[in-house]
């Protein structure tokens, strides 16, 4: 892992200092481009010497976790880099919110998510190749990939790529235009220092359901909230997780629906409840509050909020292009946030039932 100060990521790696056996050095040069400064990024005071416990993703490229928490998805931004995988002890976090050199990997995983969502067949490989493809130290060239040594068997192997060259340079082409564009990132990701490569994580999906206690355990109530993956309209599923809510009717009242991030399989069991939401649906008027009520055991303060997206509709689903989708930035209604723990939504101009998405990225997973 290329070592920072306390505030520039610095690549200070010397051949023969860490024994990691996925990690070769043959070149001579290799000593002078690891001074090369990267980046600007901004240290997280509460995050410096953590312990994380790092494995190889099935959804993503790494998963992770600290202190024996919330599993994260994880990516990797130094192709050329050993892995250290295990537990590490002496991890330290940073944030590249608000630093303008990584605003198109801010944007990119801001979008990967609705990426994601409108192309099922999105693989965790062209995710991180596209990664590599916006990280401009270390270099990396999709077009010679064949020329470099040290790429994980899993994306590239004896000449066979497994992941989908032209969808990589069709989203990179996509990012590099909304920056030169103008497109704003407000948000930003924590990259992890370890004893091996630099690691990436972004902020966490969370989606609104009625739930119902039952011995002390919190159940989805079927006759408000269905899975994103139930067949509900016909030939229309989504192999992704979260959830559509309703029909709601005028006059029903305050209801209140829980905020979980990370559902696997929209199973509550694999989640992480984060807080509430409350809407009402009267006069034409639907209105939704988003509150983070509950606390993260690595902040000691409440989950916040860096974007919200709503989607209200007579249909269960908005429509793109002619089709349904489930991607937030189709929702309709979208805020960003600054690390906010309420918002509310009024909209206005209903008539008859509605249905309604509730969905939030999610600070509060790291120390």
């Amino acid at each position: 892992m290329k070592k920072r100060d306390a505030s520039i990521l610095i690549v200070a790696i010397v051949v023969g200092f860490f024994a990691l056996s996925s990690c070769k050095h043959t070149t001579s040069t290799e000593l002078a481009d690891s001074l090369d400064t990267v980046k600007g990024v901004t240290p997280i005071p509460e995050a410096q010497d953590v312990t994380m416990h790092l494995a190889k993703g099935s959804n993503s490229f790494f998963t992770l976790s600290f202190d024996g928490g919330h599993e994260l998805e994880g990516w990797c931004i130094e192709w050329n880099e050993g892995t250290s995988f295990g537990l590490n002890k002496v991890t330290n976090l940073y944030s590249t919110r608000n630093h303008l050199d990584w605003r198109e990997i801010n944007y990119f995983m801001n979008i990967m998510k609705d990426l994601r969502a409108n192309d099922p067949n999105l693989t965790y490989q062209d995710i991180q190749v596209v990664i590599w493809s916006l990280i401009d130290k270390p270099v990396f060239d999709v077009d010679k990939i064949d020329e470099y040594e040290h790429i994980p068997g899993r994306i590239y192997y004896n000449g066979n790529s497994y992941f989908n060259v032209q969808k990589v340079k069709d989203i990179v082409y996509q990012v590099k235009q909304a920056i030169a564009n103008g497109e704003r990132v407000e948000t930003g990701v924590t990259l992890v220092e370890n004893e091996g490569q630099t690691i990436m994580i972004g902020d966490e999906t969370a989606f609104a359901v009625k739930t119902n206690a039952t011995n002390d355990e919190q159940i989805i109530d079927s006759g408000y909230s269905a899975c994103f993956d139930k067949q509900l309209l016909e030939d229309n599923f989504f192999p992704r997780w979260g959830w559509t809510n309703g029909p709601i009717t005028e006059g029903s009242g305050s209801l209140k629906f829980n905020i979980y991030s990370e559902v696997g399989q929209c199973d509550l069991n694999n989640g992480t409840p984060v807080g509430e939401l409350v809407v009402n649906y009267d006069g034409g008027t639907f209105t939704a509050n988003y509150k983070m009520t509950k606390i993260s055991k690595y902040t000691g303060k409440p989950y916040t909020m860096t974007e919200t997206h709503l989607w209200v509709g007579s249909e269960r689903y908005p429509t793109h292009d002619g089709k349904y989708s489930v991607a937030p930035d189709q929702y309709g209604n979208v805020n960003k946030h600054d690390r906010v723990t309420e918002f509310t939504y009024k909209i206005t101009g209903l008539s008859g039932p509605v249905f309604f998405i509730s969905h939030a990225s999610v600070s509060g997973f790291n120390p």
